[in-house]
């Protein structure tokens, strides 16, 4: 299992380390290679490493529609973020036309509506006139990698709004309620009742995901004092609460003999635990760093919650293939290394002797 999943790792790093990806050609060829020699025990790790390879090849914005106006049928995703003569959002295109051709959609881009003063909420779905252009950014040395963090959030392209008379909202039904339509209402109620208070941003950051009323100044302290990670909500909150979740939940089921003698207070804190993560992550607007804590706090947890009792070091590749198989990007990640190492480096401090499966120290990572 550990084995196979190293493999799996590899094939996904040596892909997204390489200068350019290779031809459409390999789409289709290396899922049929590897199949082909996975039945040879010598190469099945190979074959696994070239099934890895091929998780990760995606589709972008083609070269020869940039800086053209294109027609875009799509929604809002997540929280628009509203600044002084601008309005910016992730919009999710379903639709994609240029000169009467459709192309295919290139998924989520980053989109800004200068002179917007109409509000635009969440969920909701539009017909826009766009100029888009492929992720960009400046490489400066030590500097922030824009484009490398575009394509770890797995945003297509950037561009704005075109000032058109074919800009226009579309009728949509959304009968079910949406995680993006409550964290947009608990944001408005928040800046509603913190109103002037300075912190309250901070605040919006820490407990919604919405770092838009962060002001410059704020910003300028944290990255001083080397804080500004902790409004990144991820591995470390999820699992601060998961524990929390864990704790409180089998003390308070073991003050009640009766139901004890039902289910046992270790998977009842088991599932708390998980809910309770689950719903934070929704708040937080199930970023990718939630989205790949949250896995890593399921796999534990699930364990204890149906008493299935298994290696540490078993649950940790269960993880960790989990995690690059949902997101193959997040080998580009930083905190990506920094989690799976911490929790690797006490897996091996312990000697992977632990046989609680359900242990949340690991699942803090």
């Amino acid at each position: 299992m550990i084995a196979g999943t190293l493999a799996w790792l590899a094939g996904m790093v040596a892909l997204q380390f390489a200068a350019e990806l290779p031809s459409q050609l390999w789409l289709w060829l290396s899922p049929l290679v590897a199949i082909g020699i996975l039945v040879a025990a010598p190469f099945r790790w190979l074959a696994i490493a070239l099934l890895g390879a091929h998780w990760t090849l995606s589709i972008a914005l083609p070269d020869h529609l940039e800086t053209e106006d294109l027609t875009v049928v799509g929604k809002v995703v997540g929280v628009p973020e509203h600044t002084s003569g601008r309005l910016r959002f992730l919009y999710h295109v379903e639709q994609l036309h240029h000169e009467g051709t459709r192309y295919p959609s290139p998924g989520v881009i980053r989109l800004s509506w200068y002179g917007k003063r109409e509000p635009l909420a969440a969920r909701q779905e539009w017909q826009l006139v766009v100029r888009l252009k492929a992720p960009r950014g400046f490489s400066n040395p030590g500097g922030f990698d824009y484009e490398g963090w575009l394509y770890r959030s797995e945003i297509r392209a950037t561009g704005y709004v075109r000032n058109h008379p074919d800009n226009q909202r579309l009728d949509s039904q959304n009968w079910l309620p949406h995680v993006d339509t409550l964290r947009e209402s608990l944001i408005e109620r928040q800046r509603a009742a913190l109103k002037e208070n300075p912190f309250a941003g901070l605040i919006r950051a820490l407990t919604l995901g919405d770092r838009s009323g962060v002001t410059s100044l704020q910003w300028q302290v944290l990255r001083q004092t080397g804080t500004s990670h902790l409004l990144a909500i991820s591995g470390l909150h999820i699992g601060i609460l998961a524990g929390l979740a864990f704790v409180v939940a089998r003390v308070t089921w073991s003050c009640f003999p009766a139901l004890l003698l039902r289910i046992p207070a270790q998977r009842v804190a088991g599932g708390a635990a998980l809910v309770s993560s689950i719903a934070y992550a929704g708040l937080a607007g199930f970023s990718l760093p939630t989205q790949r804590a949250l896995i890593m706090v399921a796999v534990f947890m699930l364990g204890t919650v149906f008493h299935r009792t298994q290696r540490p070091a078993r649950s940790f590749a269960i993880a960790l293939l989990l995690v690059t198989a949902y997101d193959p990007k997040a080998v580009l990640s930083p905190g990506f290394w920094l989690s799976f190492g911490a929790v690797a480096i006490l897996l091996l401090s312990g000697g992977g002797s632990c046989r609680d499966g359900g242990d949340g120290s690991a699942s803090s990572g």
